[in-house]
C-alpha cells in the first residue's frame, strides 16, 4: 500500500515539473507569512501548500521527486541559496512587521488613559482593535471587550484614538501593507 502510494505521489510530481506547476508540501508553519517560502514563490515561482500529517508519506515521496528536478533546474544549491536570502531579509528593518505607534505601544497606552476623561472602576480592561493602513493611517477601530462598556465612553475611546494621529504602517515582505492590531489597555492604570 505505502509502495503504490509512493509511486503515485512520484509520478504526480514528475508529471506536475513537466507541466512546470511546482509544489512543495509542509504541515501548517507559524507565522503564516514565511519569508523562505515567499522568495520559493517569487524567485523560482514554487508553491507552499499545506499537508495534513496523516498523507506525509504520499507527499514525502513527492517532495523528493520534485525537489530533485528543481535542483538540476536551478542548481544544487538553490534550496540553501534561498535560505541564505531569506535569513537575511528577516533581519532587514520593515520586511514583516506590526504597525507601531510613533512613540511606542506604551506610550500611546499612557497617552490615550491621560487624553480620557472617565471614571475608573474596578474592572475595565479593554481590547482596542485598529486597522491601519499603508500610510499609517487608522481606518478602522473597534473596543472589543466583554465588559458593558456605555456607548459615551466606547464613543470617547474611538474618538481620543482618532485624534492621536497617524502610526508606522505594518510590513509584509517590505511593502506597506494595511494591518489590524490588537493593543489590551486598562482603564484603571
Amino acid at each position: 500500500m505505502e509502495i503504490d502510494t509512493c509511486k503515485n505521489a512520484m509520478s504526480k510530481a514528475r508529471k506536475d515539473f513537466e507541466n512546470s506547476k511546482y509544489f512543495l508540501h509542509s504541515i501548517e508553519t507559524q507565522p503564516l507569512q514565511n519569508t523562505y517560502f515567499h522568495i520559493l514563490k517569487d524567485s523560482f515561482n514554487i508553491n507552499r501548500k499545506f499537508i495534513n500529517p496523516e498523507d506525509s508519506v504520499y507527499y514525502k515521496c513527492y517532495d523528493s521527486v520534485m525537489t530533485s528536478k528543481l535542483k538540476l533546474k536551478y542548481g544544487e544549491k538553490f534550496l540553501l541559496k534561498t535560505k541564505a536570502i531569506a535569513d537575511s531579509l528577516e533581519q532587514t528593518k520593515n520586511w514583516i512587521s506590526d504597525p507601531k505607534y510613533k512613540y511606542g505601544y506604551e506610550k500611546f497606552k499612557q497617552e490615550l488613559l491621560e487624553k480620557l476623561e472617565c471614571e475608573k472602576s474596578t474592572s475595565d480592561r479593554i481590547l482596542i482593535s485598529l486597522t491601519i493602513d499603508s500610510n499609517g493611517e487608522i481606518i478602522q477601530s473597534k473596543i472589543r471587550s466583554d465588559l458593558n462598556l456605555n456607548n459615551e465612553l466606547k464613543t470617547n475611546i474611538i474618538n481620543t484614538v482618532k485624534k492621536m494621529g497617524n502610526w508606522e504602517p505594518g510590513f509584509l515582505y517590505g511593502k506597506a501593507v494595511e494591518k489590524t492590531i490588537n493593543i489590551p489597555i486598562n482603564l484603571n492604570e
